[in-house]
């Protein structure tokens, strides 16, 4: 039932820090931009922080299932994501910097 509930707070944007048993805190201060959106062959993630910290962009479907994970260096300006193998549809980026993480809808045509 746990997961169930992670999940649906996931998808819905709905975040209590002091539930989540990772420790992880959401946070949409972090200045997750993507562009453009709705998107059909390339998606650009840009952040503030990409130049402070390392960072981690997840995708994940509307079924949660993860699509892809990729490490984004320290000093990086802007990543590009290629996503003209995916069906149109809603989906989600997550940008994980240490402990803190944000989330976003993209739209794909």
């Amino acid at each position: 039932m746990t997961s169930l509930y992670f999940f649906i707070s996931f998808i819905s944007h709905f975040y209590t820090a002091s539930l989540s048993p990772t420790g992880i805190q959401e946070n949409d201060n972090m200045q997750l931009r993507l562009h453009p959106n709705p998107a059909t062959s390339i998606v650009t993630l840009q952040s503030s922080f990409f130049n402070q910290q390392s960072s981690v962009a997840k995708m994940y479907d509307l079924d949660g299932k993860k699509l892809l994970e990729k490490q984004i260096p320290k000093g990086t300006e802007s990543v590009e994501i290629d996503i003209s193998h995916l069906s149109s549809g809603v989906y989600f980026i997550q940008l994980q910097i240490e402990n803190k993480k944000t989330t976003k809808k993209l739209i794909i045509k």
